[in-house]
């Protein structure tokens, strides 16, 4: 009995602590609230996967998806373009599409756009549908992401930093799980943040600290101890983007490319909640990557849609009349929210036919 009543007072004593703990990381970091995922939950957001001449494709409901007789207009991304935290109606490209409508100009637009995807996946994506001839096609336009260059595609960083010891299918079942049941603890998720940056150098040289000077940017910016790699990769990047304009030609499809804006673009003050909380270093650059593929496009008639700008003006303009709204999530530099959704929707539509 004695027993007993030990193991229930050390579990009560657990489940106080626990409670205790979790009340206060939710008093403490309410944005770490919902950061849950799961095959058909993006930050606790539904969502639903459609097939599209078997690619995967996000849609609206629960419905088939079926074509509409309208010109169609095919984005190729990465997780900003699949919607990643964002309800269908609040997309990039669904409210480009509503906007455009309202001038009578009527498109189908649909995402070929996934999670880790790179420019690597976009020239694939993009060579299999020019195979599909009987796909009508009016554009194409690709997602560029400032961690778009590096050499790995989405199949490759599944493996990176991987203990090689552990069984891929656990490692990724963990992983899943994680993701879907731990984070609706905010403490968990919480600890998950700050164990993140425990476990990256976020001090010393450029040299010192090599990729984790500027992590995921490491190579579009051409960051000092790889600044050969760099170069190779931008090279690389280039024949890219011309092997898609030319599997676009081949579809008769005009071929566009839309910046998607990352947060030290538009926030340079630092306002946003674990602003650059892994201490990225920008001096490690050796590459201006905006000026790069401007350049690239300009030398290769491709046209570019690039946001950053009027991004960078509307936030300004709340600091300045007091009215901070987050443009992209908690300790996140490169998922924007719904409201810069709205700005990146409207500056696209405002060149559409320049």
């Amino acid at each position: 009995m004695n027993y007993l009543k030990i193991i229930s007072s050390n579990l009560i004593i657990l489940l106080l602590l626990s409670s205790c703990l979790e009340i206060t990381a939710r008093l403490t970091f309410p944005e770490f609230k919902h950061h849950i995922f799961s095959k058909n939950k993006s930050m606790n957001l539904t969502y639903h996967d459609g097939d599209f001449h078997g690619y995967q494709i996000r849609k609206p409901s629960l419905e088939p998806y079926k074509a509409k007789s309208l010109p169609l207009i095919i984005i190729v991304g990465d997780s900003i373009s699949g919607g990643y935290g964002t309800a269908y109606e609040d997309i990039w490209w669904e409210k480009l599409r509503r906007i455009l409508k309202i001038s009578d100009k009527n498109y189908e637009i649909i995402s070929i756009s996934a999670y880790g995807n790179n420019i690597g996946d976009a020239v694939e994506a993009i060579n299999k549908i020019s195979k599909n001839t009987h796909i009508e096609i009016e554009k194409i336009i690709y997602q560029f992401n400032f961690n778009d260059i590096m050499p790995f595609q989405k199949n490759d960083l599944k493996n990176l930093n991987k203990p090689k010891s552990l069984n891929d299918n656990f490692f990724n079942l963990i992983t899943k799980w994680r993701y879907k049941y731990f984070n609706h603890s905010v403490f968990l998720r919480t600890m998950q943040h700050y164990g993140g940056k425990f476990i990256r150098q976020t001090s010393g040289t450029c040299v010192e600290r090599d990729m984790h000077a500027l992590g995921p940017y490491t190579w579009s910016y051409g960051s000092i101890s790889r600044e050969d790699e760099s170069e190779l990769y931008w090279d690389s990047f280039k024949r890219n983007i011309i092997s898609m304009k030319r599997s676009s030609e081949a579809l008769n499809a005009d071929f566009e490319i839309f910046i998607s804006p990352v947060l030290y673009d538009i926030d340079t003050r630092g306002i946003h909640q674990h602003y650059n909380y892994l201490n990225y270093d920008f001096s490690c650059a050796t590459i201006e990557p905006r000026k790069e593929i401007i350049s690239i496009a300009q030398s290769s008639n491709i046209k570019i849609y690039d946001p950053a700008i009027e991004l960078k003006r509307s936030f300004e303009a709340r600091i300045k009349e007091g009215n901070f709204s987050p443009y992209f999530f908690a300790g996140d530099d490169n998922h924007f929210t719904p409201l810069a959704s709205s700005y990146v929707a409207e500056h696209i539509a405002s060149e559409w036919d320049q």
